[in-house]
């Protein structure tokens, strides 16, 4: 077959022509590529600068605020407010009250230098405690009502009873939850000595009204308390 040609140019045959028009898209395709891979590059850089920094919720617990309530003779901590009764409370008879409103909450009674009669003494449960350096105390734990005492052919009349080594008066048929302090090898009078070297005796009830039978601000009271 004869090709045809024009004189003095080049012969360019058709099968150069395929390859050289392939060979440019090729050449643009690559380029467009690594134009695209450049944009994509700096725009998750400039994406990535841009978002927010998220913090981790953090799930923290404030503990409640202790207040400390004092006496010329014993101070105490508790949260919440105690209002000391100045219209019951004798020079003797500290009267503590704890109020929701208008609605009593709990009493704290703290005879100083007297023993109450057994009317204001009995109790139907006890919080056995511990004396240390003569001034505070380490608390136990409330027990349980100490009916448990009585058996069942008993007479259920005031007695006093031993709750841990340490002695309670019981009113075994009290629907109140009353709690007396008592030392665990003695019973509910302390002989607690005073920052000015003197001692005094200590007697001390405790009346929960709320009927929960929470005794936190309790073991609170009895934790924290030291004589003046």
């Amino acid at each position: 077959m004869i090709e045809k040609y024009i004189f003095q140019r080049p012969v360019r045959k058709p099968r150069y022509a395929i390859f050289l028009r392939r060979f440019r898209i090729l050449i643009f395709v690559i380029i467009v590529a690594i134009l695209a891979g450049v944009w994509l590059f700096y725009s998750s850089r400039h994406t990535a600068t841009q978002k927010p920094i998220s913090s981790q919720a953090e799930n923290k617990q404030i503990a409640p605020t202790m207040n400390t309530f004092s006496t010329p003779y014993f101070k105490f901590q508790d949260t919440g407010k105690w209002v000391l009764n100045t219209v019951s409370s004798t020079k003797t008879m500290y009267l503590f009250n704890k109020w929701h409103g208008i609605a009593p909450l709990y009493h704290l009674s703290v005879y100083v230098n007297e023993t109450p009669i057994p009317l204001y003494l009995q109790s139907s449960r006890a919080l056995p405690v511990r004396i240390v350096n003569g001034n505070s105390f380490d608390p136990t734990g409330v027990s349980a009502p100490c009916l448990q005492f009585y058996g069942p052919h008993d007479i259920q009349q005031v007695k006093e009873v031993s709750v841990s080594g340490a002695n309670m008066l019981c009113s075994p048929t009290t629907p109140e939850l009353s709690v007396v302090l008592t030392q665990i090898g003695g019973d509910y009078r302390f002989h607690l000595q005073r920052p000015n070297g003197t001692q005094a005796q200590y007697v001390i009830t405790f009346l929960d009204q709320t009927g929960s039978s929470d005794f936190t601000p309790l073991m609170n009271i009895a934790s924290s308390f030291q004589t003046l």
